[in-house]
């Protein structure tokens, strides 16, 4: 099972999570990521880490997806989370992959809504959105006036209000933040 969580923020990566599970154990309240409280997500990916055949998270940085776009950004992160389980030994049979066809891969099944309808991508979406979390935690402690510990670099108020009082940082997204970055008329 294949997912992406941070498609959306002015900064930060984009995350692609891909977990391997086994037949058993069950992971107990599997769900799409945004519907859990962060400790159940914790809780959750714990387990989901400590049970799953293969896991990873792999990243694309904010310059990267301006370079590319969100498109071709996705695609490269789905490839790498793929590549990465494969070289742990672990070749899937099936390819789940979380909404639309991005054709990434012959093995593809696209699930629509996969996050709450397949257990593997609701894994990925979890362990994807922990860790993309946790970093953006940790780049708080970098950048405190921007409040990523609590925005995780999504458009809050709080966090516009310091792009247009202290700029952009190198983790900001700068094709996502032009609404706020450019001068007004008025």
């Amino acid at each position: 099972g294949l997912d992406e969580v941070g498609r959306g923020p002015l900064a930060g990566p984009l995350a692609v999570g891909a977990v391997v599970l086994p037949p058993e154990p069950a992971v107990e309240g599997l769900n799409d990521s945004k519907q859990l409280k962060a400790e159940v997500r914790e809780r959750i990916a714990l387990e989901v880490k400590q049970v799953a055949v293969a896991w990873t998270v792999e990243y694309v940085e904010a310059a990267d997806i301006d370079a590319a776009g969100m498109t071709a950004s996705l695609v490269t992160a789905f490839r790498h989370a793929l590549a990465h389980i494969e070289a742990a030994g672990v070749r899937p049979d099936v390819v789940l992959l979380d909404g639309n066809p991005l054709r990434l891969d012959d093995r593809e099944v696209n699930v629509v809504k996969g996050d709450c309808r397949c257990a593997s991508i609701a894994a990925a979406s979890i362990v994807a959105k922990v860790e993309r979390d946790a970093l953006m935690c940790r780049y708080a402690e970098d950048y405190p006036e921007y409040g990523f510990d609590s925005c995780k670099g999504y458009a809050s108020p709080a966090h516009i209000e310091a792009i247009k009082r202290f700029g952009l940082t190198p983790l900001h997204r700068a094709t996502f933040c032009t609404a706020f970055t450019q001068p007004t008329l008025f």
